[in-house]
């Protein structure tokens, strides 16, 4: 479970019986273990349930050569075509794509070369709704963010797709 995808781990959790994903929570180390207790916390059909944690993500104050080194040190299995910027408190400040931050000049800030306005949705909103904007919009990633628009997690369009699927 620790070697699959956040979002898909929730998924196979979530059909668990009590006793058997506590279970299999206790085998794990702590921190992953909290990591899939939060995921859990949403319900199944919602925006949080559908997000996974694994995203890149940047400090606002990061020249592109800083960020570029922690993307190296990133431990992500995805093929990401967007890192995010965050500032400290880890709120959204905007999205900046691989192909930007490999072109930019490497002593120039990250919020210089992002996109400002991005998009986002709260986690509770229904998966109906993520995928009608995903389809509307053509989002291929979308950031989930709380109140204080502080970064959660992500909905990638495979995860939408599966959710048409099932509702049709």
């Amino acid at each position: 479970i620790e070697e699959m995808e956040p979002d898909d781990a929730t998924d196979l959790l979530q059909n668990l019986s009590d006793a058997s994903r506590d279970r299999l929570l206790g085998t794990l180390g702590k921190v992953e273990a909290v990591k899939f207790r939060r995921l859990l916390e949403y319900p199944e059909k919602s925006a949080g349930g559908m997000m996974t944690t694994d995203y890149l993500a940047v400090r606002d104050t990061m020249t592109v050569r800083e960020a570029t080194e922690a993307i190296r040190r990133a431990d992500s299995g995805e093929d990401w075509l967007y890192v995010f910027v965050v500032d400290w408190r880890g709120r959204l400040q905007g999205r900046a794509t691989m192909r930007a931050m490999l072109l930019a000049d490497p002593s120039q800030r990250v919020t210089d070369i992002c996109e400002r306005q991005v998009d986002a949705v709260k986690p509770g909103v229904d998966r109906v709704d993520v995928a009608r904007e995903f389809e509307k919009y053509d989002y291929l990633v979308l950031p989930v963010v709380d109140e204080e628009d502080r970064m959660l997690g992500v909905i990638t369009v495979d995860d939408v797709v599966d959710t048409i699927r099932q509702e049709g």
